[in-house]
This record gives structure tokens, sequence and C-alpha cells, in this order.
């Protein structure tokens, strides 16, 4: 996996190099132009990552903006989520901040997506609702790539599960899913 560790690592958040190294195949093979659309940003670990591995891409990435949310799955239950994220993951180009909800941002959205990547609230009802309302912008043989795909946050197995997708790969905390 030819990206530079040192400089993901730099950037504060929760994403592996084994969840990486699961998504970078599917990442690296996009071609040139193809949209990203990334849910749950934080401080942009995973954005930087995306870029890195292929730098012909166009990322959207969305996060609700400089809150404290009180989340159950988390064991300090309190994540506060950034302004925006590190400028250093910005200086790299086409990536493009979107600052909201991302049940009200797809309102308003309407390119076709390459890939999705999920990483939001962790609940059922959040996980099902990103996969109805954004799955819909899905083109023909794209992906899906949800975080935390692990027996520790069942609600996001679940509402994978009784999705309408197709799980391909579950491993190291990712699932990938086929429409």
């Amino acid at each position: 996996m030819p990206v530079n560790l040192g400089l993901i690592n730099k950037i504060e958040g929760w994403f592996s190099m084994l969840e990486m190294e699961v998504l970078y195949p599917y990442v690296e093979k996009l071609k040139p132009g193809s949209i990203l659309v990334e849910i749950g940003t934080y401080h942009g670990k995973s954005t930087l990552f995306f870029r890195l591995a292929n730098p012909n891409i166009n990322i959207l990435t969305i996060d609700v903006c400089d809150i404290t949310g009180m989340n159950p799955n988390y064991d300090d239950g309190n994540i506060k989520i950034p302004e925006k994220i590190d400028d250093t993951v910005l200086e790299y180009g086409n990536i493009f901040q979107v600052k909201g909800n991302s049940h009200e941002v797809v309102k308003r959205f309407n390119w076709k997506i390459d890939f999705l990547f999920i990483d939001s609230l962790h609940s059922y009802k959040d996980t099902q609702d990103n996969l109805n309302e954004w799955g819909k912008y899905l083109k023909p043989d794209s992906y899906i790539g949800c975080h935390d795909f692990t027996t520790a946050f069942p609600d996001v197995l679940r509402a994978v599960y009784d999705s309408d997708y197709q799980v391909v790969e579950a491993r190291n905390g990712i699932g990938i899913l086929k429409i």
C-alpha cells in the first residue's frame, strides 16, 4: 500500500492501517475525476488517506462540524467535532468539505458517486438512512465502505444486513458493500 502513513498518522482520528488495507484497492482503482463521498470527517484522517491512495479523484467530505455530541458508542460519550478538517489535509487539493448534517446535505445533492464511505453516528437509523439516502446516487458497479463494521457496533452491522446491499468484504472493521 504505497501511501505515506507518517502523514496520515499525524491527523487525529480513529482510522487504522488495517482499515486502510481493506479500502486501498477500491479507492486506488477509481478512475480520474471519480467522486468519493465521505460521511463523517472528524479531523480528516480518512480523507487524507483517500487523497493519497488516489490523487486523481474528487473527495466530498461531510460532517456536522463544531459541535459537541453525546455518542453512547464511545466510553467518554463526548466527542468534539472540529470546525473544519486539518489544513494539512485540505492542502492536497480536490477535497471539498461540506459542513452540515448528511441527511440535510443529500437533499441538495445531484452528482453520481463512484465510492461512498460512511462513518457517521453508528446508530441503526443513521446508518440505514445514509445507505438509503446516498445510495440512490451511486453509479452502477460502485462500492460503499462502512467504518466500524464490527460486533462492537451492532447497529451498524444490523443496518447493513437489513439493507439491499451485498457485503462483498468484511474485515478489519470495514465492510465493503455492492449494489
